[in-house]
């Protein structure tokens, strides 16, 4: 019986704590009282009556016993109920305050988010207002920039644009201007006009002209029209040789200080061992030369645009000269001096040209 109420007082202390006190004293006043009524009927059955006076008195002391016994369980059971109602008010307050310091945990987390957040923020609103004071300063300088450029382009190609239309003047001049050597290309067969045939041995050497006017029509520079040519034939490597032109005084009496042009058209054979020059020259003024050229270096020659740089073919070159004083003559010694022993100089279109024109001497 103390066993089975025993389970009971547990499955009450579980599952019901608020009504525990009142089962309790339920329970033992219903176990005290067949407790006695078994007392009684026990005591009848006794022949003695000592015996039942004893064991009544012992039964109620065992009962006294168990109500103290009871009474003080009671009390515990009333002090286990206090702390679990205290431990269950400790437990939600433990738990609501957990729960509570974890939200102002989190909040304050949210709040440090917030503040980085806002100054990164704060910070990327600097930099891009940097960013894009930089690229306002960057453009106004480009543009600046630009502007510079554009002026300095416009300024080269007006000063580019200025040369072009000197350079188109001047070789216009050039073209339209008197030539001071006419027949230049030795049409049908002539010498050129200012010819100094007396200034001009011609030697012959077994039956070879140091000089002659040639046809050139199966053999002529690439798109020209010249057939006919000057050739300068090697007899031996002692003799001068020369084909010297004269300017005609009567029609150009001034020779104007200034820029001219020397060119022609001509052909080197690749076995000619003479002299590489054939614009040697001298202005002369009042019976003084006042300026002359002349260059033996082939080297030299060349680089200067004066010789040309392969042999065997048709090549223009030519020759620019300012002259620093006016004069009244100039001679052109073509091909002089010479001196050659093998080979052949072919020249055609020979020409003389002041850049300038030939007006009044300015």
């Amino acid at each position: 019986c103390d066993a089975n109420m025993a389970v009971r007082l547990v499955l009450l202390l579980v599952l019901a704590p608020a009504a525990l006190a009142q089962t309790i004293e339920s329970e033992f006043s219903g176990n005290l009282k067949v407790q006695a009524d078994a007392m009684v009927l026990t005591s009848m059955d006794s022949s003695s009556s000592l015996d039942i006076g004893k064991a009544i008195e012992k039964n109620i002391q065992d009962i006294v016993n168990q109500g103290n016994s009871i009474s003080k369980h009671k009390d515990d059971i009333d002090g286990i109920l206090t702390r679990l109602a205290q431990l269950d008010l400790d437990m939600k307050d433990v738990n609501h305050s957990t729960r509570i310091t974890d939200l102002e945990n989190r909040v304050d987390d949210i709040d440090k988010s917030v503040d980085l957040n806002s100054q990164l923020l704060m910070d990327l609103g600097n930099s891009t207002d940097k960013a894009l004071k930089n690229l306002q300063n960057d453009v106004g300088a480009n543009a600046l920039l630009l502007e510079q450029v554009e002026n300095s382009t416009a300024s080269a190609v007006g000063a580019l644009e200025s040369r072009l239309e000197a350079v188109e003047t001047a070789f216009k001049q050039i073209i339209e201007s008197d030539d001071l050597f006419a027949n230049g290309d030795f049409k049908d067969g002539l010498d050129m006009a200012g010819f100094c045939r007396g200034c001009s041995p011609l030697f012959n050497v077994s039956g070879v002209k140091a000089y002659e006017v040639v046809s050139i029509k199966n053999d002529k520079p690439d798109n020209t029209s010249y057939d006919y040519g000057l050739r300068f034939n090697g007899l031996d490597n002692r003799r001068v040789v020369e084909y010297e032109l004269w300017n005609d005084r009567d029609k150009h009496p001034t020779l104007c200080a200034g820029l001219w042009h020397f060119t022609t058209w001509i052909k080197v054979s690749d076995d000619y061992d003479g002299v590489p020059m054939v614009f040697h020259f001298r202005f002369w003024k009042d019976g003084r030369s006042v300026q002359t050229w002349g260059v033996v270096d082939e080297a030299v020659a060349k680089s200067l645009g004066a010789w040309p740089r392969n042999r065997g073919k048709w090549e223009k070159i030519q020759l620019f000269i300012r002259t620093k004083v006016d004069a009244d003559r100039v001679h052109w010694y073509v091909a002089y001096p010479l001196r050659a022993s093998a080979g052949t100089i072919t020249m055609t279109g020979l020409s003389l040209k002041r850049v300038d024109g030939f007006g009044d001497c300015l």
